[in-house]
């Protein structure tokens, strides 16, 4: 049986073909360790940038709220027992107020001591005359005096 023979390599090349060898493993582990570095360095960049975009919203979030409740204070100093005692007094100084249905979607109301709306704005939802003690932040502002953000209706 005939072996087949290669030819034999000589010096220059085998040198040759160990310095690619090297240099291959050498560009593969640089390859590697860059990425991994990128990798590390691109999810710090985005958890940072997600932080900030939380930030940002939540800062958004803060200065509508404190808008509008600055909004239902003005609408509110405005409010004295002879109007609370006028229904109908009190439902055209709603109306008049055009800030209650642009910041607030579903309007306003104004709810007295015993948690009956007196009047509310817009007047097609009809909620003027109901008793409103059932909800929690009611009896809060109620009982405190101050302006609570409450769960949604």
């Amino acid at each position: 049986m005939k072996r087949l023979m290669l030819p034999r390599l000589s010096l220059k090349v085998k040198v040759t073909l160990f310095g690619v060898m090297i240099l291959v493993v050498v560009v593969w582990s640089l390859a590697m360790f860059a990425g991994r570095l990128l990798r590390a360095d691109t999810l710090r960049l985005m958890g940072e940038q997600q932080s900030s975009m939380v930030n940002l919203i939540a800062a958004q979030l803060d200065a509508r709220v404190a808008d509008r409740l600055q909004a239902l204070s003005a609408v509110a100093a405005n409010i004295d027992a002879q109007l609370l005692a006028n229904p109908a007094a009190l439902q055209a100084m709603l109306e008049r107020r055009e800030v209650i249905p642009r910041l607030f979607n579903h309007g306003g109301l104004v709810v007295d001591i015993e948690g009956y709306a007196r009047a509310s704005v817009p007047l097609s939802v009809g909620r003027s005359g109901l008793n409103f003690m059932d909800y929690s932040h009611t009896v809060s502002v109620l009982l405190t005096g101050k302006p609570i953000v409450g769960q949604p209706i």
